[in-house]
């Protein structure tokens, strides 16, 4: 397949301007990435500005409160100033990506990031790496379409400033349906979507954010339709002796043109006690016209899907190699009188664990 082919026209020049600003960024930061690493003393940064704790960073450019424990982060948000593998999933290539920070002074800097794929700024973190307060649960969340930007976010480049406890950014990126090709049609050239967050951690247990994006390609009756999207979380993080308790409580929206807006509410908590044990649980609610595609006459109608999730694992330390988790989990759904025919009656579900864990 080639890498690059660009057709005559105005759309041909759009995306051959498009594809230099991409891969000019990436060369610009990693350039920065090696030059810093050449002349860096540490192997290791505290946060991605060195003033900042290292607790702060989530996946991508994602902030969650200061106090979040630092273990928790670190495999999501590496250093901040070299080029580094993140995570990967078994439906797409391992994630590349790359992040620099240049500081104007002790209490503000200018950062760049790209990453392929990447995480854009929108939304609270909540790709594979998750925020704490839902980290530990392998229940995939229902309101992540209505909270994030998508599973995949290809040729990400996000610019952003950030002063003390406050931090702005914007992101382009392409996004996709999770049963599309990757690259399909040689789409590697284009940029069909954009993104702004503004977070704020005005104190060491609280983390804010607010952002906006425009997602295109995703709507599976209208390809060409594109998504508005909006969130607001608000993330809480409290320790004591040998815990930790993060709550997260999110708002999401979509909004398609002609289309009543549709939402998504989550509230999880994650509560870790004497390094071994943990219980977990969340709350959400989303509300979508796309529920019934097996039925026609269903389609477009707006319903509203909750679920109640709770469960528990229990960390086992290994003497030599790494440890596991032994845990279980239980999900119920409740569904609209109207869906029963198609979801059943406030299905249940359970499941139980075993994962290893590498520290």
């Amino acid at each position: 397949m080639p890498i690059m082919s660009v057709d005559g026209g105005e759309d041909g020049l759009m995306k051959a301007a498009t594809t230099a600003i991409f891969w000019g960024g990436c060369f610009a930061v990693c350039s920065a990435c090696a030059q810093t690493a050449l002349h860096q003393d540490s192997a290791f940064v505290t946060g991605l500005a060195d003033s900042y704790p290292a607790g702060r960073n989530a996946s991508g450019t994602s902030w969650q409160p200061d106090s979040t424990p630092a273990t928790a982060t670190a495999a999501a948000a590496g250093d901040g100033k070299r080029l580094m593998p993140a995570h990967s999933s078994p439906r797409r290539m391992p994630q590349l990506s790359a992040s620099y920070h240049f500081e104007l002074d002790s209490q503000s800097s200018l950062f760049g990031y790209v990453g392929e794929p990447g995480e854009p700024a929108l939304g609270p973190p909540v790709s594979y790496m998750r925020r704490f307060s839902g980290f530990d649960s392998p229940d995939p969340s229902l309101s992540s379409h209505w909270l994030d930007a998508t599973h995949d976010s290809e040729r990400v480049l996000t610019l952003g400033y950030e002063w003390q406890r406050v931090k702005v950014e914007g992101s382009a990126f392409a996004a996709h349906k999770d049963d599309e090709p990757r690259y399909a049609d040689n789409d590697l050239l284009e940029f069909n979507s954009t993104s702004g967050r503004l977070s704020f951690n005005p104190w060491p247990n609280w983390s804010f954010q607010m952002s906006k994006g425009r997602l295109g390609g995703l709507d599976q009756l209208e390809p060409d339709a594109d998504i508005r999207r909006t969130t607001i979380s608000a993330t809480y993080n409290h320790r004591f002796r040998r815990s930790d308790w993060q709550t997260t409580l999110a708002w999401g929206r979509n909004a398609r043109k002609d289309q009543e807006p549709v939402m998504g509410y989550l509230l999880e908590s994650t509560l870790r006690f004497n390094g071994t044990h943990a219980i977990f649980g969340r709350l959400e609610q989303v509300g979508s016209d796309e529920l019934p595609r097996e039925n026609e006459a269903l389609q477009r109608r707006m319903f509203k899907m909750s679920r109640i999730t709770v469960g528990y694992f229990h960390h086992v330390r290994a003497a030599v190699g790494p440890g596991f988790d032994v845990g279980g989990f239980a999900s119920r759904h409740l569904v609209p009188s109207s869906m029963t025919p198609i979801y059943g009656n406030d299905p249940t579900s359970y499941m139980m664990f075993v994962r290893l864990k590498f520290q």
